[in-house]
């Protein structure tokens, strides 16, 4: 756990395994925070990309960061805490935006209700002309921005786009970024406009 003023013996802990997810909940040390897992969030065990993991409350964004995974409320880092690093969905490597630098990973950082604010930091081994995208609805959906990587991208570089509302309108609902699309699209990172609660943890 890094930050925040919740007590530090505080955590989170596993709480249930729905088909295709491994769900991690707030725990006090003693009992969950919540009757329900409104504080939890979840990693894909296909893919190893973390989520949140309710429909209210926060975080609003959790973001891969090399070996660490960063909780956002609304644009501004609350949490950051360490990724697993043995598991059984991991076992056999995991898929894009899974641990170390030798891939890509994306962030909302920066993003508000007025402007979505969205980035690509290449891998150690990043591959020339990618594409990733921006959405608004998964999986299918038409991209709303894209980052290219260019020709000859270099390790640890980042890319930032900024994608303003049209209508001038607040954003809601839930954006991702991505690769691939409809059907082979790969979900990097996640932005709810429509949850406020905070996360403070540590795996348990």
């Amino acid at each position: 756990m890094s930050g925040g003023s919740w007590p530090s013996a505080w955590g989170m802990k596993h709480r249930s395994s729905p088909t295709g997810y491994e769900v991690y909940d707030l725990w006090t040390g003693t009992d969950w925070y919540t009757s329900t897992e409104a504080h939890s969030i979840k990693v894909d065990t296909a893919t190893n990309i973390w989520y949140d993991g309710a429909t209210t409350g926060a975080p609003t964004d959790v973001t891969p960061n090399g070996l660490n995974l960063e909780l956002y409320e609304n644009g501004t880092l609350i949490m950051t805490l360490v990724k697993p690093t043995e598991a059984s969905w991991i076992s056999s490597g995991g898929g894009p935006g899974t641990l170390g630098n030798t891939v890509d990973t994306a962030s909302f950082a920066g993003t508000t209700v007025q402007q979505i604010q969205w980035s690509i930091t290449n891998g150690s081994s990043p591959t020339p002309n990618s594409n990733y995208y921006l959405f608004s609805e998964t999986p299918g959906g038409t991209a709303k921005g894209t980052i290219n990587l260019g020709s000859n991208p270099q390790a640890g570089v980042t890319f930032t786009s900024t994608y303003l509302n049209p209508s001038g309108a607040d954003f809601t609902g839930i954006w991702y970024v991505g690769y691939g699309q409809n059907a082979t699209r790969v979900n990097l990172a996640s932005y709810n406009f429509n949850q406020p609660k905070k996360v403070f943890c540590n795996f348990w």
